[in-house]
């Protein structure tokens, strides 16, 4: 074999043990979301773990952020010029904003409280974030405090958010009954 066009040259046993290394790895991880299956996608998840300070097996997939280094934001508020050897998390609910928590009927009667629950995440200090998209970039350590303090924000929130919603419905209901009464006083 001619290894004239590579820059290392391997015997046959070595490219076995390799391959067989490999194989252990794949199968070691394959029910690991995030991890991949081919070699880039395995290194790429491992300097994630790294850079987030992880062990292998740990989960690199959370609900609502992504860990990467090449992020775009389409409605930059800060104008950040992010490093593009380290990575990021990023928090993104998919667009959905507040619906997140609430159906559409309760959409503007929940302002205060979203706009409570985004204060509570730029509390993180994200390098950049998209007030028209709901999308924020945090740098890994900010991002990791935010992920671990993510479930009881979003709890938090959601509690208040019922709440309100509960006081609409009461005034709602309160308005139903009596526009009830007065067809019953009507008849």
């Amino acid at each position: 074999m001619d290894n004239s066009n590579s820059t290392i040259s391997l015997d046959l046993d070595s490219v076995i043990k390799i391959c067989e290394q490999f194989k252990k790895v794949i199968e070691l991880t394959k029910w690991r979301e995030g991890y991949g299956n081919t070699p880039s996608e395995l290194i790429y998840a491992a300097e994630k773990l790294k850079a987030l300070g992880l062990e292998w097996g740990d989960r690199i997939q959370y609900r609502d952020f992504r860990i990467r280094k090449n992020y775009y934001i389409t409605n930059s508020a800060t104008g950040y010029k992010p490093n593009k050897e380290e990575f990021y998390i990023e928090w993104d609910n998919g667009n959905v904003g507040r619906l997140q928590f609430v159906r559409q009927d309760y959409w503007f009667a929940v302002e205060n409280e979203w706009n409570d629950f985004l204060s509570a995440l730029r509390s993180y200090d994200p390098v950049d974030y998209d007030p028209l998209n709901c999308h924020m970039v945090f740098e890994v350590e900010n991002g990791k405090r935010l992920i671990k303090d993510y479930p009881n924000i979003c709890k938090e929130t959601q509690q208040k958010m019922n709440k309100k919603i509960n006081v609409v419905r009461l005034e709602e209901m309160g308005k139903k009954y009596k526009e009830l009464l007065e067809e019953v006083r009507d008849a």
